[in-house]
C-alpha cells in the first residue's frame, strides 16, 4: 500500500510540474469544450469561466484603445473591422514560432 501511495504522489507530481504535461491537459480541455459546442451544449468549468471573464477584460481594454485613438485623432474613428484587425494581429503573433 505504501508504494502504491508512492507512485500516486510521483504520478501527481510529475502531472504538476512537467508543462508539456499541463499542456497536453489543456488540449483535452479545449477539445472536449469544442465537442460540447457542436452537440450545441454550454461548456462547463473553469476553463470556459476564465475564457468568459477574459473576453470581457479584452473588450473592456479593446474600447479603452479605441478611446485614446480617437481622442488622439479626432478626424478617424476606430471600427469593429480595425479592433478586428487588432485581433487578427495578435492572434498571428501568438502564433508565430517565435512567440514559443
Amino acid at each position: 500500500m505504501k508504494e502504491t501511495y508512492k507512485n500516486a504522489s510521483r504520478i501527481l507530481l510529475k502531472f504538476t510540474s512537467d508543462k508539456e504535461a499541463k499542456l497536453r491537459y489543456g488540449a483535452k480541455l479545449r477539445i472536449q469544450m469544442q465537442e460540447a459546442i457542436g452537440r450545441g451544449e454550454s461548456p462547463k468549468g473553469y476553463r470556459i469561466d476564465w475564457i468568459l471573464k477574459t473576453v470581457s477584460d479584452l473588450f473592456a481594454l479593446l474600447g479603452e484603445k479605441a478611446a485614446e485613438f480617437n481622442a488622439a485623432h479626432p478626424q478617424d474613428a476606430v471600427s469593429a473591422d480595425d479592433l478586428s484587425d487588432v485581433l487578427a494581429t495578435a492572434q498571428a503573433k501568438l502564433k508565430s514560432p517565435r512567440q514559443r
